[in-house]
C-alpha cells in the first residue's frame, strides 16, 4: 500500500492507495494515460467531513477522493444544490458542485 497525500490551501493529509496498481505513482494530481480512465486518480478512503448546502449541514462519509472531486456518502438528507461546501476532516475544505447522485451516495466535482 502506498500512501499519497492531500492538500488544500490550509492542511495536508495522507491517504492509503489501494488496488491492483498501488506500485504507480500515487499522486492525485498527475492525470492518468488512458482515454478510458478519469482525469486524476483516486484514493479510496473512510474520511469523515460534513456537506453544506441551502443553509443545511450534513455528514458525510467520503469513500473516493481526488483532486478534483470525492465519492461520498451522505449521512442524512440533503436536497439537490448547484454549490455544494465539502468539508473533508484532515483534508480542508472545497467549493463543489453535484456530478451525479445514486440515493445517498453523491459524486462531487470541486471548483476551482
Amino acid at each position: 500500500m502506498t500512501r499519497v497525500t492531500l492538500t488544500s490551501r490550509k492542511s495536508a493529509v495522507a491517504i492509503p492507495r489501494h488496488g491492483r496498481n498501488s506500485n504507480e505513482s500515487a499522486y492525485l494530481g498527475r492525470p492518468r494515460k488512458s482515454a478510458n480512465d478519469r482525469g486524476f486518480r483516486r484514493a479510496r478512503t473512510l474520511l469523515t467531513g460534513d456537506i453544506i448546502a441551502l443553509g443545511i449541514i450534513v455528514d458525510i462519509l467520503v469513500h473516493d477522493l481526488s483532486a478534483n472531486g470525492a465519492r461520498i456518502r451522505l449521512k442524512g438528507d440533503m436536497p439537490d444544490a448547484s454549490a455544494y461546501r465539502v468539508r473533508v476532516n484532515g483534508a480542508g475544505q472545497f467549493r463543489a458542485t453535484m456530478r451525479w447522485r445514486n440515493g445517498d451516495m453523491l459524486g462531487v466535482q470541486f471548483m476551482a
